[in-house]
């Protein structure tokens, strides 16, 4: 199964369970998939869960307003083509069923029975280029094509879709007045110079505006699109977190763009990161008292 449903989301049940529910200790410890992971593994996750709780906590959340909204623990359970964990009614709990297309396998990446790790989540393998507002907007046609059939449906669809006009819309981050997001149209994006700042996350390093008279206020992070460029952005975030500060320190009311391949994806990581370092709550940069909004 995908690491998310093995590792990432018990362990986020688990810290959550923890913080917002201490008087129930019976959804404190981490859930693990059965038969997934081994003992040796499972320990040095539970002993990181204190960690990662005083990193939530560190956040400076409204915990009770989470409470409230949440009302009970976690609870988890897994199905799969092969079993289902748990089928249990419990009040005093949300169930949360994680659902894998895969068979369940111990191994390596590539186990018996052809089973990729991962292969269920990473749609770039297996969609052909397919997204979902493609689908919805196809779905009709889609579920009426035989599966010899779908690759070429999807190629055509996908390509009809790519020649349609697009609005580059630039989206405001709100609370903020000034911090936006988008989707890159093209090499230069002229409707982006517009804005005194810019990150282009798929824009690349080696063709970057060296030379020019915005080249101190455009900077690209050469992200690829999906996972790859997810793993890309963390090594690059503090230079974009310097990039932004060093600009705002001397004026928080400049307008940023940050965009990326899809304006979804990469942008919307980056963003929070510059939200979560330079903003408070009321989304003003520290030290800006007078932030204007931006007629862009």
């Amino acid at each position: 199964m995908p690491d998310a449903m093995g590792k990432t989301i018990p362990i986020w049940c688990a810290v959550m369970n923890r913080t917002l529910f201490p008087e129930k200790p019976a959804y404190h410890a981490v859930q693990f998939a059965p038969a997934y992971l081994g003992e040796s593994e499972e320990s040095q996750i539970e002993n990181k869960i204190d960690g990662f709780i005083e990193s939530f906590k560190a956040l400076n959340l409204d915990m009770g307003k989470l409470k409230e909204r949440l009302g009970k623990p976690i609870r988890l359970v897994w199905a799969s083509r092969d079993f289902f964990s748990d089928n249990d009614e419990h009040d005093d709990s949300h169930l949360l069923v994680l659902c894998s297309a895969s068979r369940c396998v111990r191994g390596a990446e590539m186990s018996e029975g052809g089973y990729i790790q991962g292969a269920g989540d990473d749609s770039e393998g297996w969609s052909h280029g397919l997204t979902p507002p493609v689908f919805w907007k196809h779905k009709d046609q889609l579920m009426a094509a035989g599966e010899s059939e779908l690759p070429g449906l999807i190629q055509e669809l996908v390509e009809k879709e790519c020649k349609l006009p697009s609005t580059n819309g630039r989206y405001l981050i709100k609370p903020t007045r000034n911090i936006y997001i988008g989707k890159r149209s093209g090499v230069g994006d002229d409707d982006a110079s517009s804005f005194d700042l810019v990150i282009d996350c798929a824009g690349s390093v080696d063709s970057s505006q060296s030379g020019s008279p915005q080249s101190t206020k455009w900077l690209n992070l050469g992200c690829p699109s999906g996972k790859l460029g997810s793993r890309q952005l963390r090594k690059v975030l503090a230079g974009a977190e310097s990039f932004v500060s060093r600009h705002l320190t001397g004026d928080p009311s400049l307008s940023l763009l940050i965009m990326c391949s899809d304006g979804k994806d990469i942008s919307v990581g980056t963003a929070l990161m510059v939200l979560c370092s330079l903003f408070d709550d009321q989304g003003i940069a520290p030290g800006n008292n007078l932030a204007r909004p931006t007629n862009i």
